[in-house]
């Protein structure tokens, strides 16, 4: 698990493939970010990620991986908490989003 001391404006930015991602925000003044493999490989996925605070910026990136014909890409669970009245930008090709909370802004 990452965590990040957070007071103040924040701004999360999130970059995935497939998976789940589920943002909640609370009154804390710490950004958490869980990565959890969700299949075989994912587990690379989670392995390459880069999570990482710049400022108020908080990003969780997650590298494409190459599909083949019969191969899925990595399927990643991606569990963050923040502060309230943080600025999110969700970016995925194929998952489940999820956000509860306040937030100043969503896109």
């Amino acid at each position: 698990m990452h965590t990040f001391q957070t007071p103040g404006e924040t701004w999360l930015v999130i970059q995935t493939g497939a998976g789940r991602v589920t943002v909640a925000a609370q009154e804390t003044d710490r950004t958490t970010v869980e990565l959890t493999a969700l299949d075989s490989s994912g587990e690379e996925a989670v392995a390459e990620a880069r999570v990482e605070q710049n400022g108020k910026t908080v990003v969780v990136y997650l590298p494409r991986h190459r599909r083949g014909l019969f191969r899925q890409g990595p399927s990643v669970d991606i569990a963050v908490t923040c502060p309230e009245g943080t600025y999110i930008n969700v970016r995925t090709e194929s998952s489940d989003v999820r956000a509860t909370g306040t937030f100043a802004e969503a896109w």
